[in-house]
C-alpha cells in the first residue's frame, strides 16, 4: 500500500509530501493497533485455556479427595468465577478485526487541501473468531455445574432410582461394600463341585460384570474396605475374621487368630477396624492386623451376632451405628454412649448405610429400603419394595453418595442416589 501511494504522489506537487508523510503515519498506525489487536486476543485465548485446563485439574483433585459438601462448595466458587473469565475474554475476543485493506486513490488530487483528498484505506471488517459460538460451546445451556447446582443430600431430598439388577445365580449373597466408584465387593457362599464354601467377588456396576473371585472356608457374613492400603475386611460364619488386599484381585490372606467368638457387621475408621463380637464392639489397629494381637473391647451392645447385623461409621459426625438384637438401629459415640436408638415394629433390619451428611440408609426383610435422619427422629420410605432382592441383607453406597447397592439371595440391584427439589 505504501509503494502503491508513493507511485501515484510522484506527480504530485511538493505541498503533498507532507500529506503523504501523515498517511504513512496513519497506515502505521492502523497496523499496529490490529496487531496489538490480534496479540491481546490471542493472550486473552491462551489465559483462558490455561484457566479451563487448570480447573479441570483442580476438580478432578476435589472429586477424589473431598467430601460432598467441600466439593458443592468449589464447584459453586468455579462457576462464578468461569463466568467471570467468560465474560472478560468475550468482551476482548468479540472486538471487531481488520480482515482486509485495500488503497483507494483519490481521483481529486488537484484540489488537495487534505489527508482525507490523497486518498483512504477502506476497510472490510470481520470477527475471525465467533466467539458467541465460543461462549454458547463453553457455556451450555443444559450444563450441570455452570447452569444449576445440584442440590446437596439431605434427609428431606434423597431419591433413590433403579438404575439395573443383576441376576448371580447360585451366589447367596450376605455382604456388600464398594472398593471404587464403581467396583462393588460381594461376599457370601456359593457351591462349587458339590461343597458349600465362601465365596468374594468384585463386581464392576458400570456393565454389570464380575473382574475377580475369591473362595474362602467359611461363609462370607460381613465387608469392610479401607481404601488407603487396599484392605477388604472379611467377618464369616465360624468365628473368622481375615484380610485381604485388593487392587484389581485378591490376594494376601492374613487370618485373625485369636477370636472364639462370632462375628458380625464391620467399618473401617482413622486406621482402625471395628468389629461386632457377640454382643460387644472391638477394634484393632490395622497397622496390627499381621501380628497375633487380641481385640480391644470398645463397649457392650445389644446385638446377636449368631445372625446378620450391620455395622457402619458416620465420618462427620465421628459416632458409630449398628443394628440391635430387636433389629432397631443404635446410635453410638465411639466410647459407647448411646446417642439415640430407632425402632419400628413394623420393621426388621439388618443392615444399614451412612450418607456423607450423616443421614442413615437402612434395609428392611419385607424388601423396602428407608432414610432416617441423623438425629433418628423421622423417617421416611424411598423404596417400596425391591424389584428381586428379598430380603435385603446388606446394602452400601459409594464414596460420591451417587450409588447404592443392595443385596440379597442370587441378586443385587443397583440404584442411582439424587437429591430432589
Amino acid at each position: 500500500m505504501e509503494l502503491n501511494a508513493r507511485k501515484h504522489v510522484v506527480c504530485l506537487k511538493e505541498k503533498l509530501d507532507s500529506l503523504l508523510d501523515v498517511f504513512i503515519k496513519k497506515l502505521n498506525s492502523t497496523r499496529d493497533e490490529q496487531r496489538l489487536s490480534s496479540e491481546e486476543k490471542m493472550e486473552v485465548v491462551d489465559k483462558l485455556s490455561s484457566y479451563i485446563e487448570q480447573l479441570q485439574n483442580v476438580s478432578k483433585t476435589v472429586k477424589e479427595h473431598c467430601t460432598l459438601s467441600q466439593t458443592f462448595i468449589f464447584f459453586e466458587k468455579s462457576k462464578t468465577e468461569l463466568k467471570s473469565v467468560v465474560r472478560e475474554a468475550r468482551d476482548v475476543i468479540n472486538v471487531k478485526a481488520v480482515n482486509n485493506a485495500d488503497f483507494i486513490f483519490s481521483k481529486t488530487l488537484d484540489q488537495v487541501s487534505s489527508v482525507d483528498s490523497l486518498g483512504e484505506i477502506e476497510f472490510s471488517r470481520s470477527n475471525s473468531i465467533d466467539s458467541d459460538e465460543f461462549t454458547r460451546l463453553l457455556y451450555p445451556s443444559k450444563s450441570v455445574l455452570l447452569e444449576k447446582s445440584t442440590l446437596p443430600l439431605c434427609y428431606h431430598n434423597i431419591s433413590i432410582n433403579h438404575s439395573k439388577t443383576v441376576n448371580l445365580k447360585g451366589f447367596t449373597i450376605y455382604g456388600c461394600v464398594f472398593a471404587s466408584e464403581t467396583i462393588v465387593i460381594l461376599g457370601g457362599s456359593e457351591t462349587y463341585m458339590g461343597v458349600l464354601k465362601g465365596k468374594i467377588k468384585a463386581l464392576d456396576i458400570s456393565n454389570g460384570t464380575i473382574s475377580s473371585e475369591y473362595f474362602i472356608e467359611e461363609t462370607v457374613k460381613r465387608l469392610a474396605y479401607e481404601f488407603e492400603s487396599s484392605s477388604l475386611f472379611v467377618s464369616c460364619y465360624g468365628s473368622k475374621l481375615l484380610c485381604l488386599k485388593f487392587v484389581k484381585d485378591f490376594s494376601s490372606q492374613v487370618n485373625l487368630e485369636r477370636i472364639t467368638e462370632s462375628v458380625g457387621g464391620t467399618c473401617v475408621f482413622e486406621k482402625n477396624l471395628y468389629v461386632i463380637v457377640e454382643n460387644t464392639v472391638n477394634k484393632v489397629g490395622i497397622e496390627k492386623f499381621k501380628e497375633d494381637v487380641i481385640l480391644e473391647t470398645c463397649f457392650k451392645t445389644d446385638t446377636v451376632c449368631t445372625s446378620l447385623n450391620g455395622l457402619e461409621i458416620d465420618c462427620k459426625n465421628k459416632r458409630l451405628l449398628y443394628t440391635s438384637s430387636d433389629f432397631g438401629v443404635v446410635c453410638s459415640s465411639l466410647e459407647g454412649h448411646t446417642i439415640f436408638s430407632y425402632k419400628d415394629k413394623n420393621m426388621k433390619s439388618y443392615c444399614l448405610a451412612i450418607f456423607s451428611q450423616g443421614d442413615i440408609l437402612i434395609g428392611d426383610n419385607s424388601g423396602s429400603v428407608h432414610v432416617l435422619s441423623k438425629d433418628g427422629k423421622q423417617r421416611r420410605t424411598v423404596i417400596k419394595k425391591c424389584k428381586k432382592v428379598v430380603p435385603v441383607w446388606d446394602i452400601c453406597l459409594n464414596k460420591s453418595n451417587t450409588s447404592s447397592v443392595i443385596c440379597g439371595t442370587d441378586f443385587i440391584e443397583i440404584y442411582d442416589i439424587v437429591s430432589t427439589k
